[in-house]
């Protein structure tokens, strides 16, 4: 019985440990998009010429963020659901072009390369907001508590 009871208990934490992934990946973009958004920033002058897009990126990052908020509170049964996990996985996407894009902004020296470098920056963020309104769409329907989604709602990134 004691074996059992250990058992469901790391279980148990596992599931957890798996939801605050989720939310921490969100959380991480957050922060990231608030650095670069900051006013005092030097990285947002590499993004003025993107700052809306950016600015309805971080609105439906922030959406999600609250979200799995929300969801956590409702979740009674503890398992993390398919959704979760591509909110997951599209935050640690996002964050890591963000940074791609603007560190290669930063090392390159050549105008022509950079200006490459910011459309390439400007076409990732519109295809990720698209993924971040599918996913924000799909999260509507998860009003219910433990609601199952569609596995076969996954989201298509490419980076160029």
């Amino acid at each position: 019985m004691l074996l059992i009871a250990t058992l469901y208990l790391a279980t148990c934490s596992f599931q957890v440990k798996k939801r605050d992934i989720a939310y921490a990946s969100v959380a991480s973009l957050m922060r990231t998009m608030g650095l670069v958004l900051a006013s005092k920033s030097p990285m947002k002058s590499l993004i003025s010429d993107h700052i809306k897009e950016f600015l309805a990126l971080h609105e439906k990052v922030s959406f999600l963020e609250v979200f799995l908020k929300d969801f956590e509170k409702n979740n009674t049964s503890g398992k993390m659901i398919d959704l979760e996990v591509q909110i997951k996985e599209l935050a640690t996407i996002v964050e890591h072009i963000i940074q791609l894009r603007l560190t290669e902004i930063v090392t390159t020296d050549d105008e022509m390369q950079k200006q490459k470098i910011h459309e390439r920056l400007c076409d990732s963020i519109k295809q990720v907001t698209e993924e971040f309104d599918r996913v924000q769409k799909e999260s509507s329907k998860f009003q219910d508590k433990g609601k199952q989604g569609p596995k076969e709602f996954w989201f298509k990134i490419q980076i160029q």
